[in-house]
């Protein structure tokens, strides 16, 4: 008896796992941005000496086409007055929030530089 029960355990969530793997949405939340894709590495607000790390709590709300501002921190986190600071990916620096905030753009949709094709000539009089 055990054994069958077992077996049927064993079957039952097999199932599930392939009806998971297949029949699962292909992104649940396709408009969230990136973390990569932010203008900061690490976001953050400074109380005095105290600094409290808001960078997940902030990442997942992210959508692109929004301006995140000072206020919209403020409201989205319900901190206490806060000087807001984050890291630069690029100089890897604590910066000051700029007062204007940042937009979120898609730059995925972006069209890229067409790439002129190098081959060589093959053409021996070069005269065409």
């Amino acid at each position: 008896m055990l054994l069958i029960a077992w077996v049927y355990r064993q079957v039952f969530s097999c199932c599930f796992r392939i009806k998971n793997i297949l029949f699962r949405p292909d992104d649940p939340h396709p408009e969230i941005v990136h973390a990569s894709l932010l203008p900061w590495l690490w976001i953050g607000g400074v109380t005095g000496e105290n600094t409290v790390d808001y960078t997940a709590e902030i990442n997942s709300t992210i959508v692109y086409g929004m301006v995140v501002t000072t206020d919209w921190l403020d409201a989205v986190t319900n901190a206490s007055p806060v000087a807001w600071k984050y890291l630069d990916p690029k100089s890897l620096e604590e910066k000051d929030f700029p007062s204007d905030g940042f937009v979120i753009e898609d730059d995925s949709n972006a069209e890229e530089p067409e790439v002129e094709d190098s081959e060589p000539d093959t053409n021996a009089d070069h005269t065409e």
